[in-house]
C-alpha cells in the first residue's frame, strides 16, 4: 500500500520533532493515528526513529532495527 506524499511529509515532521524532544508523547500519538489511516495488517518498521517511536506501542510489527540488533549479537557470541 503506498503511502500518500502529504503523509509522508507529516511523518517527516513527526520524526524531526520527535528527535528535537518536542513532547514525544504527543509525536507517538501522531503516528499511531497516521497508523490506524492505513489499518496495515502488519507494519515494516525501517527506520531508527520509527523503531524508538514504536517501541512501546502494542501493534503487528517487524521492526528491523531490532532484527539487526539481534543478528548481530548472535554473531559475535558466536565468535567467543
Amino acid at each position: 500500500m503506498a503511502i500518500a506524499s502529504k503523509d509522508k511529509e507529516k511523518i517527516d515532521e513527526i520524526i524531526l520533532d520527535y528527535n528535537s524532544g518536542k513532547d514525544k508523547q504527543k509525536q507517538r500519538k501522531k503516528i499511531l493515528e497516521l497508523i490506524k489511516k492505513y489499518n496495515p495488517k502488519i507494519l515494516l518498521v525501517a527506520c531508527t526513529e520509527l523503531s524508538s517511536l514504536l517501541k512501546t506501542v502494542d501493534i503487528n510489527k517487524i521492526d528491523t532495527m531490532k532484527i539487526l540488533l539481534n543478528a548481530t549479537i548472535r554473531k559475535w557470541s558466536a565468535r567467543e
